[in-house]
């Protein structure tokens, strides 16, 4: 063996010696504590998820009570299998999506006469007038009020 060869093993095994016990001191040491853990959260689903459905009504409030409003349109971006989905709301102001590509979005609703109520504006991306942000836990409603022009 070379003498750099036989350095680096002397000194590896210096280094690993400690780790091993060669030095350890005859007084018993205390139990090391156990360390506890957070409960782990699982990652969120990815790819498509086609049991998710995203659904809800869109209506006005009207003397205190709230009206649907039908035909209002609804475009989902991730929904749908083939994604860039529209739905539009039924008599019921009803509408639905099956499949969601992401748990975390924005969804686009419209119909001519209407608008966003005062406030805010929405944030998530995309954002502006018609947009809402959305989050996927299973199956969710997600209810939309407009208010007339």
């Amino acid at each position: 063996m070379t003498k750099r060869v036989q350095l680096a093993v002397a000194l590896l095994s210096v280094q690993l010696l400690p780790g091993c016990g060669a030095t350890s001191s005859s007084i018993p040491s205390a139990p090391s504590p156990v360390a506890t853990s957070n409960p782990v959260t699982p990652p969120a689903p990815t790819g498509f998820l086609p049991n998710i459905i995203l659904s809800g009504t869109v209506s006005e409030m009207v003397q205190d009570r709230l009206v649907p409003i039908e035909g209002a349109s609804v475009y989902c971006e991730p929904c749908g299998e083939g994604t860039h989905t529209f739905a539009s709301t039924d008599s019921k102001g009803f509408y639905t999506f099956t499949g969601v590509w992401s748990t975390a979005f924005s969804i686009l609703v419209r119909k001519d006469g209407y608008q966003d109520p005062p406030g805010p504006i929405k944030s998530g991306f995309p954002s502006g007038p018609g947009w809402r942000p959305v989050t996927i836990n299973g199956d969710t409603q997600f209810d939309v009020l407009l208010v007339r022009q």
